[in-house]
């Protein structure tokens, strides 16, 4: 009957409307780089297994509880994401660092671009994320190396051209802080018979006064320490175990900021001294001690 066919009709329309959508759907769930939508105010309304797995979220709803600034490392990384979506309506090739559910830090790279209904109504974002954590280590190893190389280099040069101690200790000084992409480099060393360090050599943009007047005591504060177990060790801006010594004088705000870093100097067995790198604002790791 007409009613028959006029329902058959239906059927088959909508199968046909919803075979394109299932195709998409399995496409979303089994593709290996990460796909994403979020509204206009950041929540994240979809993500499919990839993103999950990238993240180290076992569940799409706890993923989709927070918004996505949250997983920005840098807020300003999401300022200027915005700010590019705003102005062109999608953004290519944008790498960011994101924080993981384990707190673990990746790099990654975004393509994201503007839905509109067929209004030019603006609806959400979709976009895809990639990690290119893998190449970005890859990338600074091969920084450090050079860096390593140059250092070594500079430093042979000076010992060649006058073996001018002040010149020598100029240039390992800005060599190690130019390594580690420090602010600063301190040059300690030991007095046995008095039990203190006597800075020797500090390239500080400000306060070194203060610096190259004050005497570490040994087996006080980082330096201190480092030179009375002769093992090189760091302190990260904002650790508990915070046993840094406050030099008179210094900024206190820009104190709290800064990490440091220290390696002793040797003379066969013996310690003679330390070398000492301060940054603002980001943190050092185990690698780091090898590199100084």
């Amino acid at each position: 009957s007409r009613a028959i066919k006029h329902v058959l009709k239906g059927v088959e329309h909508n199968k046909a409307f919803k075979e394109p959508e299932l195709r998409y759907q399995k496409l979303f769930e089994r593709v290996p780089i990460g796909l994403y939508r979020t509204s206009l105010d950041g929540r994240i309304l979809d993500a499919n297994p990839a993103l999950l797995r990238m993240l180290g979220y076992d569940d799409k709803e706890s993923l989709l509880s927070i918004n996505a600034e949250e997983l920005y490392v840098y807020p300003e990384d999401r300022e200027s994401w915005t700010r590019m979506m705003e102005r062109n309506g999608v953004i290519r090739g944008f790498e960011m660092q994101l924080r993981r559910l384990d707190d673990k830090i990746i790099w990654v790279r975004d393509i994201a671009y503007a839905v509109r209904d067929i209004d030019g109504q603006l609806l959400y974002y979709e976009g895809s994320l990639e990690d290119i954590t893998k190449r970005k280590q890859a990338e600074k190893a091969l920084k450090d190396s050079e860096k390593t190389y140059r250092g070594i280099y500079d430093t042979t040069l000076a010992l060649a051209e006058g073996t001018d101690l002040d010149v020598v200790i100029q240039v390992i000084v800005k060599q190690a802080a130019e390594l580690l992409n420090g602010r600063d480099c301190i040059v300690y060393v030991l007095d046995r018979d008095r039990k203190v360090l006597l800075p020797l050599y500090s390239n500080a943009p400000k306060d070194r006064d203060e610096i190259m007047s004050y005497e570490l005591p040994l087996g006080k504060g980082l330096s201190g320490r480092v030179s009375e177990t002769g093992i090189g060790a760091y302190i990260n801006f904002g650790d508990k175990d915070d046993y840094s010594i406050y030099i008179p004088g210094k900024d206190k705000e820009e104190d709290a900021l800064e990490s440091v870093i220290s390696v002793p100097m040797f003379d066969g067995k013996d310690v003679l001294g330390v070398i000492t790198v301060g940054k603002l604002g980001s943190k050092f790791q185990d690698s780091d001690i090898e590199e100084l």
